[in-house]
């Protein structure tokens, strides 16, 4: 059984990374942990879909 179904799992992976190339809001290190937990669902989803 899937707990994350791949269409979760892409949306969240692209709002990660999506929010990640906006301008910094101003907090110093929002755009970092953004950008990292993209990549961590992107990375995830390769696994689960068999893309990487």
């Amino acid at each position: 059984m899937r707990l994350v179904p791949n269409a979760l799992l892409a949306s969240v992976a692209g709002y990660f990374t999506e929010r990640a190339l906006q301008p910094p809001p101003g907090l110093p290190t929002v755009r970092a942990f953004q950008a990292a937990q993209g990549e961590i669902a992107r990375a995830w989803l390769g696994r689960l879909t068999g893309w990487t």
